[in-house]
């Protein structure tokens, strides 16, 4: 059940099954509990445990954000065990009831479902936070080990969190039958028998005896003789009856206690495994300073060239975009920085092709339109980018004035997997063309098997030697793993580019379309627009 998920998912389970099981049993009883010790009403009984039943949802969210100020979900947890088990011992205490202590034992059995409505505000959520993060841990180091690793661990965070609550419902399911069976095993070793409308009656006697109907008393005595009382000592066998049935649900709270207990220990006995959610937001809140920057894309230029032998540029900037720009700025091996200050001005002098998502076909539209580059860009209202351009108008608007929220993923889910090979000169000749086709495939080979990754979409790249681009695709209905799955595609797709008259300089190849984007696409095609003819309702006014 447990394998392939993270090591720490079964303790927390554990850990959550006793707390649950500790609940269940105390919440099975607390009505008859209150209505048996202190006589109340079953509707004044029910009203403290709707407010009991409610502060255990809003105090949830005292906890979260406590666990979340402190960035201590550990200690929250821990915290919130202990509360829950003292409040359960609270009520374990067997103190029979009477009119000279109801005064203060009532308000201190409220205080005690006020701890453990609080202790489980700051365990619950917070647990569930932990396995949360367990699984983000665990997809995150799969992902350093590749795609395919990375989809089974994504696979398992659903069926994680089924485990999870399956151990909720075990502990739910178990633990209602505890508490009658204790209280009846009580009675029974006291030479009595359960009766549910007897510790009404007794209180009844006991609070106004002389008042009681006679038909009230007959069914109290008659009640009392089944249970196995006293009639004719009747208040003592009321105060016996009550102290004895009290006694077995104080002692069913003993086992919440005891549940709680072995909750705590296994908590604490491998927290060490547990993650600390939250933490994490310190690190993406770290700043360096411009020079730490350049150190930092100098080191990267540097082990690119090292382990790769590949010239790279680097651009710094303050959003994804500008960063981009500056990359480019200076290529083939160059380092640009834009700082904040420098922004728009370098903005306005960018010309409109170098902007983010403007093709050749989009640059003509904008040249159409008087746009040529970021200054005139600018000048364009928001209403007028997106009537034009759609949604990507926004996208424009945003960019001219050096804006750009798309986030840095640093974890990305690979979609294709390709190679390309620059030749050393032009070449045209069928034969030559096919050598480099078949070495290229064969790489490609080699990058699909070290990845993992599979997909059933090929994809033919040519750059001619007028620097003029040609892409094929062919997409087939089985994933392309092998050399003999892809040659031959490969050669299909090169039957259909003309280079006798224009030769070649690099040729590319890549497989795409991996299983889980395809079902995406397929969960997306399945929504279907429905219509509603209404030409035969009647409209009255």
């Amino acid at each position: 059940m447990f394998k392939g998920h993270p090591k720490g998912l079964i303790a927390a389970a554990l850990a959550n099954m006793g707390e649950r099981f500790g609940y269940y049993i105390m919440n099975a009883v607390l009505v008859l509990f209150l209505c048996s010790k202190f006589g109340l009403s079953e509707e004044t009984s029910g009203t403290i445990y709707s407010f009991f039943y409610a502060g255990i949802y809003l105090l949830a969210l005292v906890g979260g954000a406590i666990a979340d100020r402190t960035q201590n979900y550990k200690g929250t947890i821990r915290t919130g065990l202990i509360i829950m088990a003292t409040g359960y011992v609270l009520l374990s205490i067997p103190i029979l009831a009477t009119s000279t202590n109801i005064a203060w034992l009532l308000p201190l059995t409220c205080f005690a479902l006020f701890m453990i409505a609080f202790g489980n505000g700051l365990f619950k959520g917070n647990l569930q936070a932990i396995v949360g993060q367990l699984y983000d841990d665990f997809e995150a180091e799969a992902a350093k080990q590749g795609h395919e690793a990375l989809k089974i661990a994504k696979s398992k965070r659903d069926s994680g969190f089924q485990i999870f609550y399956v151990f909720i419902n075990v502990g739910g399911l178990i633990a209602p039958f505890i508490a009658p069976l204790l209280r009846e095993w009580w009675l029974g070793a006291n030479g009595m028998a359960y009766n549910a409308q007897l510790p009404a009656l007794c209180h009844e006697f006991i609070n106004n005896g002389t008042q009681m109907s006679q038909a009230a008393l007959d069914n109290l005595n008659a009640l009392m003789t089944a249970a196995g009382g006293n009639v004719a000592e009747l208040t003592s066998a009321c105060q016996n009856y009550l102290q004895i049935f009290n006694e077995g649900i104080h002692y069913s709270f003993i086992a919440s206690v005891v549940a709680m207990v072995i909750s705590l220990i296994i908590f604490v006995a491998y927290q060490k495994r547990f993650p600390t959610p939250g933490k994490k937001t310190k690190v993406e809140s770290q700043s360096y300073t411009a020079e730490e920057k350049r150190a930092m894309a100098k080191e990267i230029k540097q082990r690119i060239r090292q382990e790769l032998h590949l010239v790279a540029s680097a651009g710094i900037s303050y959003n994804k975009f500008l960063a981009k720009i500056a990359s480019d700025y200076r290529k083939p091996d160059g380092l640009c920085t834009i700082h904040p200050a420098q922004a728009l001005d370098f903005i306005a002098r960018l010309p409109i092709e170098s902007f983010w998502g403007v093709g050749p076909v989009t640059a003509k539209k904008m040249h159409t339109l008087g746009i040529h580059n970021g200054a005139e860009l600018r000048d364009c209202s928001l209403e007028m980018l997106s009537r034009q351009f759609g949604k990507a108008g926004s996208l424009y608007y945003e960019c001219a004035r050096g804006i750009d929220l798309r986030p840095v993923e640093a974890v990305r889910i690979r979609k294709s997997v390709g190679c390309e090979h620059t030749l050393e000169k032009d070449i045209s000749r069928t034969s030559s063309v096919i050598i480099e086709l078949y070495h290229a495939a064969t790489e490609l080979i080699g990058r699909l098997q070290r990845t993992g990754f599979k997909g059933n979409t090929l994809t033919l790249k040519i750059k001619f030697h007028d620097f003029t681009l040609k892409t094929k695709s062919i997409t087939q209905p089985h994933e392309l793993t092998t050399l003999n799955d892809i040659l031959p595609l490969a050669k299909q797709l090169l039957r259909e580019v003309d280079y006798a008259t224009n030769p070649i300089r690099l040729i590319g190849l890549s497989v795409s379309n991996p299983l889980e984007e395809r079902e995406e696409t397929e969960r997306k095609e399945r929504w279907k627009q429905l219509s509603l003819e209404f030409s035969d309702w009647k409209v009255s006014y």
